[in-house]
């Protein structure tokens, strides 16, 4: 299922860290519920704007023919946006580029908008595509730990929060906080501090229109003081015939 999920971030003593204690079981027992309850149950409306804009442009193929995807609301995003935590506007009816706005817990551990954004076909595929998403330009932003897209091929089932961590680390103001990916086909996870390329995603000839490609995911963690951008990040979706 789709979480999003934080955890309270600064040092308590007393009443107080039974409170944390029990908090932190309730997490456990119920990680896998649903948007809705986790945000309701462990971050209410303790959240901060952390402003990691992105700008995304899908683009057209080689041979002229036209990318036959489009962007759409993912399962989430209704609630995510509701909340507070995601915004999206489509700058264009055909809806092949959207600007989007993330929203961080307030002294989250980690944040996960799971499934805000989708890449759907607009026409059954003639041939094979390959899609990444490219961070084009990378985030400058203070009281932002840590910010990643994650995409798959299938929607989001949850995330595994053991193993191995995207990132992690102690912040500034002396509190823990780790990202994990999320537990889905064909992930690809991408700081959005960082230009680079992303992985390719494989789309088969013969999948039909109204078929959602790409799942589209935002993990972020922010600090209990806030969080402000300096330079907005900027994305592009690359599809190759």
């Amino acid at each position: 299922m789709s979480v999003v999920r934080g955890s309270g971030a600064s040092r308590r003593t007393g009443p107080s860290r039974r409170r944390d204690r029990r908090l932190r079981e309730v997490l456990r027992r119920f990680r896998w519920l649903s948007l809705v309850a986790i945000v309701g149950a462990v971050l209410a409306t303790s959240f901060v704007t952390a402003d990691v804009v992105l700008v995304y442009q899908a683009t057209t193929s080689a041979g002229g023919t036209a990318s036959p995807f489009m962007f759409v609301d993912g399962g989430n995003y209704a609630t995510a946006s509701g909340l507070g935590f995601y915004v999206r506007t489509y700058p264009n009816a055909q809806q092949v580029s959207v600007a989007t706005t993330v929203n961080g817990a307030d002294g989250a551990s980690a944040t996960y908008l799971m499934d805000v954004l989708e890449l759907r076909t607009t026409a059954a595929t003639t041939v094979a595509w390959n899609l990444e998403i490219d961070v084009s330009t990378a985030l400058v932003a203070s009281g932002v730990n840590a910010a990643y897209i994650s995409y798959c091929a299938t929607a989001p089932t949850g995330v595994a929060d053991t193993g191995l961590a995207l990132s992690s680390g102690t912040d500034a103001n002396g509190n823990p906080w780790a990202i994990y990916p999320p537990v889905c086909a064909g992930e690809v996870n991408e700081a959005l501090t960082a230009v680079g390329p992303g992985a390719i995603v494989p789309v088969a000839a013969g999948t039909a229109s109204g078929v959602s490609v790409l799942y589209i995911s935002f993990l972020i963690a922010v600090t209990n003081t806030g969080a402000a951008t300096t330079t907005p990040a900027s994305l592009s979706l690359v599809a190759t015939a």
